[in-house]
Parts: C-alpha cells; structure tokens; sequence
C-alpha cells in the first residue's frame, strides 16, 4: 500500500471519528438543554402535586367528617 492511500485511509478515518464526536456532542448539548429546562419546572411541578394532592386529601376528609 502506498503512502498516499494509507495517509488517504487514515484522514477518512479520522474524519469518521471527527463526525462521531460531533454527532455525540449535539447529542450531548441537546440532553443538556432538556435537563436545563426540567430543573427549571421541577420546582414549580412539586409545588403543584403539592397543592393538588392537599386539596385532594381535604376533600376525601372533609366526606369522611359529613
């Protein structure tokens, strides 16, 4: 095999790997942004099953006292 077709080989190669990288890089920063986004609601999310699951729980005590 010659140099330039061995050099040819591993430039496609590596080029190979570049866009593997760079695919799991978006991947990455995509899995980021979403998990960014749920740490914001998460909070507001509690709050709310918090809020829904006390009135649920008034209401299924307030039948029992009836």
């Amino acid at each position: 095999m010659s140099d330039s077709i061995r050099n040819e080989a591993e430039l496609q190669r590596m080029l190979e790997e570049t866009k593997k990288f760079v695919a799991e890089s978006h991947k990455l920063e995509a899995e980021q942004r979403k998990l960014d986004k749920e740490r914001w609601w998460f909070p507001w999310i509690q709050l709310l099953t918090l809020v829904v699951s006390s009135a649920g729980i008034g209401a299924i005590v307030a039948r029992l006292i009836k």
